[in-house]
């Protein structure tokens, strides 16, 4: 569970809660959707981060928001990356 609906639910113990339309529009994803290309060029491993839903400056910015110890990522279509994965660490591993 995200940190929103932990904070919503931990503050419907004490009265009602009302979000703004922008607030309550927040997503939060886990993982983004994306795959790595990894080949052997001239005796270096290269890995590529591809994916169908952002260009790859977005997933670069994304990769540095996590090697900042970042908790999430805001995209640019306003939902939210949850950077607290597994995935992340094992890809700046690479």
């Amino acid at each position: 569970m995200n940190l929103k609906y932990r904070a919503l639910m931990f503050l419907n113990k004490y009265g009602r809660v009302l979000g703004s339309d922008g607030f309550n529009d927040v997503r939060v994803y886990k993982r983004p959707s994306a795959s790595i290309g990894v080949s052997v060029k001239t005796n270096l491993l290269q890995l590529e981060l591809l994916s169908e839903d952002m260009s790859p400056e977005e997933l670069a910015d994304i990769v540095s928001s996590y090697r900042k110890k970042k908790k999430y990522y805001r995209l640019k279509n306003g939902a939210f990356i949850n950077m607290d994965s597994n995935i992340w660490t094992a890809l700046t591993r690479c």
